[in-house]
């Protein structure tokens, strides 16, 4: 009691009963302010922290029954044979999920999509590392005909050659189309719902490799049954035998709605261009035109 007194006496020193009595007031309310306070932070706090807990469990669930990152990696490097991940993650295509997982190699790069749940392979993209010819003695060789945007050198592949080596780097398929570019050879294959161009160097090395889905609707579609019909060799010959030589720049089996199946083949001499289409059936030819180009 005299404790308390003492304190009291010691807040009213200098001061009136009344203003004593204000002052207590004050830091009573302070106190209990101060108090309310501390509650709300505690509150503040837990409501965070079951926030992130529920994102969390969110996420988890979101990603149940998906295979890991180190099982994706693990499936495209198994594509590829051997290589060094460039890239990992997780996206949606459609409302799909797929896993995006890049790969480089010693000689080119690749991008493999997985699907997420089972981890089939959905589609892959090629990108080859440009390989540089080695120049021999530094002696160039000599040209075999003379179109400037078809140059070719003697001792680089055949274009047959060239379709064999697309046809094994991607195993299997059918050769629809391939065509003379400047340094290299365009070979398109078809292998059940993709079309695949693949780019060979006069050398012989795997320039680019570029794949897409097919699809199959509507007359141009690649659903063709090519039993029967003469080969690529055969047409090649053909068109050259009617023209006097000349180099093949582009072999193509098409199909023509009241024709069926055919080939068009353009056969270079000089600086002239010939078209030659035929039945792909008899290899009979039912068209041809040239074109002079300076």
């Amino acid at each position: 009691m005299m404790e308390q007194r003492g304190k009291i006496a010691l807040l009213t020193n200098g001061f009136s009963r009344n203003a004593a009595e204000e002052r207590i007031g004050s830091i009573m309310k302070f106190r209990k302010k101060s108090l309310i306070s501390m509650v709300l932070a505690y509150v503040l706090v837990f409501v965070l922290t079951a926030g992130v807990l529920t994102v969390s469990a969110s996420a988890s669930t979101l990603t149940s029954g998906f295979i890991n990152e180190e099982r994706a990696k693990a499936i495209a490097l198994e594509q590829v044979g051997d290589g060094q991940i460039t890239l990992c993650r997780l996206t949606y295509n459609q409302g799909v999920a797929e896993y995006e997982v890049g790969v480089l190699t010693s000689d080119a790069t690749y991008l493999i999509f997985l699907e997420a749940r089972t981890g089939s392979v959905e589609r892959f993209t090629r990108d080859s590392l440009i390989a540089v010819p080695v120049q021999q003695h530094s002696v160039q060789p000599t040209p075999i005909q003379h179109n400037p945007a078809q140059t070719m050198w003697a001792g680089n592949i055949t274009s047959d050659e060239a379709r064999s080596i697309a046809l094994g780097h991607l195993g299997q398929g059918t050769v629809v189309r391939h065509e003379t570019k400047k340094d290299s050879y365009k070979v398109c294959v078809h292998e059940g719902n993709w079309h695949y161009d693949v780019e060979v160097f006069f050398n012989g090395a795997i320039k680019k490799l570029k794949s897409r889905e097919i699809m199959t609707t509507g007359s141009k579609a690649f659903g063709w049954n090519q039993s029967g019909i003469i080969s690529f060799d055969s047409a090649a010959a053909v068109a050259t035998d009617r023209v006097g030589g000349g180099v093949v720049i582009e072999n193509k089996l098409d199909y023509n709605k009241n024709l069926g199946l055919v080939y068009k083949v353009k056969v270079v001499i000089g600086q002239t261009e010939y078209k030659v289409e035929m039945y792909a059936a008899s290899g009979s030819i039912y068209k041809y035109e040239s074109k002079y180009k300076p």
